[in-house]
C-alpha cells in the first residue's frame, strides 16, 4: 500500500481531479486507526543505569511514537509488574531495597505544555540491567520526507474511506463526508474486531 495507490483510489471515489496531495488526511488517517487499537506494535531491548529510576522514553530509549507501553521482560524473558497507579510504584520504591527492577510504571509528565511519556523502574537498579520493552505504536508522521505506509495492504479499504472522508470534510462538503466517516467508523470497528488476537508487528527499533 503506498500513497500513489491511495492517491489514486481517493480521486476515484471523488471524482475530484484537482486532489494531487493527501499527505495531511493521509497522516491524520493513519494515527486515528493506531490511536484506537494496537495494530502496530515492536519491541527494544533498552539499559538502565545503577541508582536511576526515571527514563524519558523517547530521549532516553530513543523510542518515537509511542502509544502504550503493553509488557516489560528482564534479561531472563520474565515479565515484571507493571504498578496499577503513581502512589503503588511510588510505594514499591520506598519498601523495595536496591537490586534487580521488578515493578515499573509509566505516565504523561507535562512540562512547558509538552507532553513527554516517562518510565519508572523499582526497586532502585544496584547496578546496570537490560529489560526488552513491548510497546504499540502511534504511526509515524507521513509527509513529503517519509512516505512509508507501516500498515499493510488488509488496511486498504480503511484508510481510503479515512482519507475521503478527510478530503469531503475539508472541501465543505459535509454530507458526503458524513457518509464516509460513518463508513469508517464502521469498517474501523470491524478491524478491531477481527485483530482482538493477531497484530501486525514492525521491526524492532534500533
Amino acid at each position: 500500500m503506498t500513497i500513489s495507490e491511495i492517491l489514486s483510489e481517493v480521486v476515484a471515489k471523488t471524482g475530484r481531479q484537482d486532489i494531487t496531495n493527501i499527505y495531511q488526511e493521509l497522516d491524520a488517517t493513519l494515527k486515528s486507526i493506531t490511536t484506537r487499537y494496537p495494530f502496530l506494535k515492536s519491541y527494544k531491548s533498552i539499559s538502565l543505569s545503577a541508582s536511576k529510576t526515571e527514563y524519558q522514553i523517547s530521549s532516553d530509549f530513543s523510542i518515537s511514537f509511542i502509544r502504550a507501553i503493553e509488557e516489560v521482560r528482564n534479561s531472563d524473558n520474565e515479565p515484571i509488574t507493571k504498578a496499577k497507579n503513581l502512589t503503588e510504584y511510588l510505594n514499591y520504591l520506598a519498601d523495595l531495597s536496591s537490586g534487580e527492577p521488578s515493578v515499573y510504571f509509566t505516565y504523561k509528565k507535562v512540562d512547558n505544555n509538552t507532553f513527554y511519556d516517562m518510565f519508572l523502574i523499582a526497586p532502585s537498579p544496584n547496578t546496570t540491567y537490560s529489560l526488552t520493552l513491548y510497546y504499540s505504536l502511534i504511526h509515524p508522521t507521513i509527509s513529503v520526507n517519509n512516505t512509508t505506509i507501516l500498515l499493510d495492504d488488509k488496511f486498504r479499504d480503511l484508510v481510503v474511506c479515512g482519507v475521503v472522508w478527510r478530503v469531503f470534510e475539508g472541501k465543505g462538503v459535509i454530507d458526503k463526508a458524513q457518509v464516509y466517516y460513518v463508513d469508517f467508523e464502521r469498517k474501523l470497528a470491524e478491524m478491531i474486531s477481527a485483530e482482538e488476537n493477531e497484530v501486525y508487528v514492525v521491526k524492532p527499533q534500533q
